[in-house]
């Protein structure tokens, strides 16, 4: 895995592409960030393929996912289901069935991935994450923003905000570390 390769990063439904820029900043070669914003949207099967041509193309070493969580966050609750909301998540199960289908490409390529979620990772139980989880050096991480340092911009509190990783780059690892308990936590919602 890894031995051929052109650049070292690219994220994928990258919003503002802050692991790119963090990246770029450390001096590793990374590819233009792909999200809707920059004109990909994965929902879409040219959009798709697309993806799929570049990775092959450029084959970078890592490849960070994070597709919308919406549909799969322990909050989502809708009070109505009418077309409006039936759309939107075909929509989310479209994104999440074609970054899985990406993640098994770049496996095939014997390339590095991680998709990462909110925790608990409920879009992981879907049948065909559920198949990635199974291939060899595939593992899960969960990590707690807390400790490494992510603060509210109002209070100044720590935010517990749990991730889970799902990847087969073992130098992630050292990513899955969970709250020690020994401070206060503010929670991500409602105004302040």
């Amino acid at each position: 895995f890894g031995r051929s390769y052109v650049y070292m990063f690219l994220e994928v439904c990258a919003g503002s592409a802050t692991l790119t820029q963090a990246c770029s900043y450390c001096g590793l070669t990374t590819m233009d960030p792909v999200d809707k914003v920059t004109g990909i949207d994965l929902t879409l099967k040219s959009s798709y393929n697309y993806l799929r041509l570049l990775i092959r193309k450029w084959r970078p070493f890592h490849t960070h996912l994070s597709p919308s969580c919406r549909i799969f966050s322990s909050t989502y609750m809708p009070k109505e289901w009418d077309d409006e909301r039936q759309a939107a998540w075909m929509e989310d199960m479209r994104l999440a069935e074609n970054i899985c289908m990406i993640v098994l490409f770049i496996y095939e390529l014997q390339l590095f991935f991680a998709v990462e979620q909110p925790f608990p990772g409920k879009m992981f139980g879907l049948k065909r994450y559920k198949r990635v989880h199974r291939l060899a050096g595939v593992f899960s991480i969960i990590s707690h923003m807390c400790m490494f340092e992510l603060r509210h911009p109002i209070t100044e509190k720590l935010v517990r905000k749990a991730l889970i990783l799902v990847t087969n780059a073992p130098w992630l690892s050292r990513l899955g570390v969970v709250c020690d308990k020994t401070h206060e936590h503010t929670i991500l919602e409602g105004r302040y």
